[in-house]
């Protein structure tokens, strides 16, 4: 999976947009939105038939092979500036909605002649200067918590570079997405938990590199499938398990019975083997 590189620099001069907004952060990083929760627990119960829980028992899971949100100060006002975790140590950030007072500052101090005075001194000069921008909330927005980059989404709670969509939590990259929790590099995918690299898919969970697939569980290199659980390099294949096909109600039977013991699992350790883990894919760590 490609995942984009460090922030520009550019990214700290770019001017803000006129709709651009502070974050209201919760009171607590632990502190579950009602809509993000409501969202997980319809979540959960399409794709395993029952609730799970708070949210915030599973934030570790959520968070594993995802690039996580970091929380930075303002070095302008001090209040809490929410940004991914690719920037260098020592980086200094300011609010989106700060940009405005960064830019007259830096009008009122212009650099001195001295700092120009070869490659070195201006670099060095430049540096100094250097704000990131983080809070990044653009278009029309609302329920963004402890995110970054996000643009004409509802309900996002601690995700990065997320476009029109809605009820996405612990997501890095999502495009036009529903109901989207603990993912990377998403789009176009509705009703979906730890999916890596998913196009046009619905109710799927556990899945990496799966496209244009529905109801899928567990399985990675798939196109065009509905209904597989524990399946890999299939294309246009329908209600198999470990790559087998069933009948339609033998697979109803098989398929009843293995998201129970998913959903208890669940339940009970909080976690699962990711899929990431059972095909051994390389991932960046996340923490």
């Amino acid at each position: 999976m490609t995942l984009p590189a460090a922030p520009r620099a550019s990214e700290a001069i770019t001017a803000p947009s006129a709709h651009s907004r502070a974050i209201p952060a919760p009171a607590s990083r632990e502190a579950i939105p009602p809509s993000i929760q409501s969202a997980w627990d319809s979540l959960a119960t399409t794709l395993l038939g029952t609730p799970l829980g708070p949210l915030e028992d599973y934030v570790p899971y959520m968070e594993k092979y995802v690039k996580p949100i970091r929380q930075s100060r303002s070095s302008l006002s001090h209040t809490p500036v929410f940004v991914s975790d690719e920037y260098p140590p020592g980086a200094r950030f300011i609010s989106c909605d700060e940009m405005g007072q960064y830019d007259q500052q830096m009008a009122a101090q212009p650099l001195d002649l001295n700092d120009l005075k070869d490659l070195d001194s201006a670099a060095q000069a430049s540096r100094e200067r250097l704000q990131y921008a983080g809070n990044i909330v653009l278009g029309q927005c609302s329920g963004v918590s402890f995110s970054n980059r996000v643009v004409d989404s509802h309900n996002v709670l601690c995700s990065s570079d997320v476009w029109a969509s809605k009820n996405i939590a612990y997501c890095f990259i999502a495009k036009e997405c529903e109901s989207l929790f603990g993912s990377p590099s998403v789009s176009v995918t509705k009703y979906g938990i730890k999916n890596f690299e998913s196009w046009k898919d619905s109710r799927v969970m556990e899945t990496m590199r799966v496209y244009e697939s529905i109801d899928c569980y567990f399985s990675a290199n798939l196109e065009n499938c509905a209904d597989c659980l524990f399946c890999f390099n299939l294309r246009s294949k329908q209600r198999c398990i470990g790559n087998r096909p069933f009948s339609k109600d033998e697979f109803a039977s098989l398929k009843k019975k293995l998201l129970e013991d998913i959903a208890d699992e669940l339940k009970r350790k909080k976690s699962l083997p990711s899929i990431v883990d059972l095909i051994g894919a390389p991932m960046p760590k996340s923490g």
